[in-house]
């Protein structure tokens, strides 16, 4: 598990480091979740290979969740988080 202060530092974390998944704040310092996200997308289309991305934010109206799906997020968890919806996307996306 790493964690990132801000999207900034988690776009820098990402390109030095592989990882199984991304649970991706939306609202962060510096760069926002989604801008992070769009910038993790693009070096990934270089290399050919994706992680997946679950936006994690308080946001949570429907037109919200297309809106982070539409940037390349893969899923969606609201805060304050539920352990059932956190479980459900560790199985989606770790259990292959």
């Amino acid at each position: 598990i790493v964690l990132a202060n801000d999207g900034l530092e988690g776009l820098n974390t990402y390109k030095n480091e592989q990882f199984s998944l991304i649970m991706m704040d939306e609202n962060m310092p510096n760069m926002s979740g989604i801008e992070a996200t769009k910038h993790i997308r693009e070096l990934e289309s270089k290399k050919q290979s994706t992680t997946p991305i679950v936006a994690v934010t308080a946001n949570a109206l429907p037109e919200d969740k297309k809106r982070f799906l539409d940037a390349g997020m893969d899923d969606y968890i609201a805060k304050p988080i539920e352990y059932t919806q956190l479980q459900r996307v560790l199985v989606k996306f770790l259990s292959k």
